[in-house]
């Protein structure tokens, strides 16, 4: 069975919530802030601190997450998704369909 990790958003406090998680299960944390990215020009300076891709790794297990970046706020059921790292031999707009077909199977 091919890996699946779960991907996190959280309104603001994906920092702590990551730190919290890293406590409890171990593993090591690896976080980037929105002012460490290539876009941190792009964006106000209230945002810079933002977590804009965070990991936690314990041996085969990943726990991903960000803080949420896009309009609008968190809501039941838009803060989890997964991903299913791999590599794929379907070709590219086939692939893209299949992915967003397994998104919406929740």
């Amino acid at each position: 069975m091919a890996q699946v990790n779960a991907y996190l958003r959280f309104q603001d406090n994906c920092r702590q919530a990551m730190t919290f998680y890293t406590e409890c299960l171990g593993g090591e944390l690896t976080l980037m802030t929105v002012g460490d990215s290539p876009m941190a020009a792009q964006v106000p300076p209230e945002a810079k601190n933002h977590i804009m891709h965070s990991q936690l790794k314990n041996g085969n297990s990943v726990l991903m997450a960000s803080d949420n970046m896009g309009s609008g706020s968190i809501t039941k059921g838009n803060q989890f998704s997964m991903t299913i790292p791999g590599r794929s031999t379907i070709p590219g707009p086939d692939f893209l369909q299949f992915s967003c077909q397994v998104t919406w199977l929740n």
